[in-house]
């Protein structure tokens, strides 16, 4: 994934952010099964947090212009999940507003548009419980491999595409009851660790903003 470029004149909260770590979210599986799954989640997390970055740099840059006269601000619950409808709204009341009309309020609003957009807490479970079901299973798998050699990418990737993607599509695999204990285990925690992340991303974007537009 190529960089985000710094333009003259990008805040400094925001210039930070972008030059954060952006090193893999896991060390090598030695499972070869397990690391392919682990890179293809891993990317497309990446990519979301990546799209956050140069979203929420676009916003603190005002890089758009204000071509109408500013919109009604749209009534939303900054928890909620957004609508697509809501989203447009907010978007459409933020890119109406000229920079010098921007509140902290709009500031915040800009970032929980971003997170609604890029970062929504239900695709992230559907994500989660995903890694923890092919991880799960993928280990069973493994245990059962009978060829000599490790698996190529092209068997990992055949494996993952036939085993479930979640826990319902999981109970009809032959899993004893330890190992089904196991799963239930894996989902709770990658569900709680993606929430985790968005509400850690949600302050983290907040502060920054918050800072800069204090600045300003």
């Amino acid at each position: 994934m190529g960089k985000i470029a710094l333009r003259r004149g990008t805040p400094a909260p925001v210039k930070l952010m972008l030059k954060s770590n952006r090193n893999a979210i896991w060390l090598p599986h030695e499972s070869p099964l397990i690391r392919r799954m682990i890179e293809l989640f891993t990317a497309r997390g990446l990519m979301r947090l990546d799209a956050v970055k140069k979203s929420v740099l676009e916003w603190a840059s005002f890089d758009y212009k204000a071509k109408t006269l500013p919109n009604p601000k749209p009534t939303i619950g900054l928890m909620e999940r957004w609508s697509d409808e809501e989203k447009s709204l907010v978007r459409l009341y933020l890119e109406s507003l000229p920079p010098s009309l921007w509140t902290l309020d709009d500031h915040m609003l800009s970032v929980e548009l971003v997170i609604q957009t890029y970062l929504p807490k239900d695709e992230l479970k559907t994500e989660a419980e995903w890694l923890a079901t092919k991880a799960t299973l993928m280990g069973k798998v493994e245990n059962n491999w009978l060829k000599q050699q490790e698996p190529t990418q092209a068997e990992a990737d055949a494996l993952l595409q036939k085993l479930p993607s979640n826990i319902t599509e999981a109970a009809y695999f032959p899993l004893i009851p330890m190992e089904k204990t196991t799963l239930d285990f894996a989902n709770f925690r990658a569900v709680e660790s993606v929430v985790s992340l968005v509400d850690n991303v949600r302050k983290k974007m907040r502060e920054l903003v918050s800072a800069h537009a204090e600045k300003s």
